[in-house]
């Protein structure tokens, strides 16, 4: 007498087809594949970017930018002082010491100074600086450039 041969199942026949004959086509390949190219509208807008990063400020535009962004980084400070306020920071992705600065400013702003920066900096890339050390420098910058006050 012969062993039976094991009965396939109408399921069992499909995804072993499925699985043997899955076209590059299928969206499990798709997560092993390079992304597309980008849009028109994305590379348009990478590159006015990357020209406004190339942007010099004058000197009393770049203290009004630093301003800015110092009262920005001293309300996120402020938040950090109650149980919400440090939920919202973390929820927002806010650092209460770090400010993130284009190479440029970062650039002019030692420039503005007169001194070197400890690393070099590429002009087109963003920086992450302490904020205690951005206000030295910012105080710094605001007496060289307006001494009568």
């Amino acid at each position: 007498m012969k062993k039976a041969k094991k009965q396939e199942t109408f399921l069992f026949n499909y995804w072993r087809d499925y699985w043997q004959n899955a076209a590059p086509k299928s969206w499990l390949f798709l997560f092993g594949k390079p992304p597309l190219e980008e849009p028109l509208s994305m590379k348009v807008v990478r590159g006015y970017t990357q020209a406004i990063r190339a942007q010099e400020y004058s000197p009393e535009n770049l203290l009004i930018h630093l301003s800015n962004q110092l009262k920005q980084i001293d309300q996120i400070r402020d938040r950090e002082n109650t149980l919400f306020g440090r939920i919202y920071n973390k929820m927002a992705g806010d650092n209460p010491r770090i400010i993130t600065l284009d190479g440029t400013i970062i650039q002019q702003l030692y420039d503005t100074v007169e001194e070197t920066p400890i690393i070099t900096i590429d002009r087109q890339k963003l920086y992450e600086i302490d904020h205690v050390e951005l206000r030295t420098l910012y105080n710094k910058a605001s007496q060289l450039t307006s001494p009568t006050s």
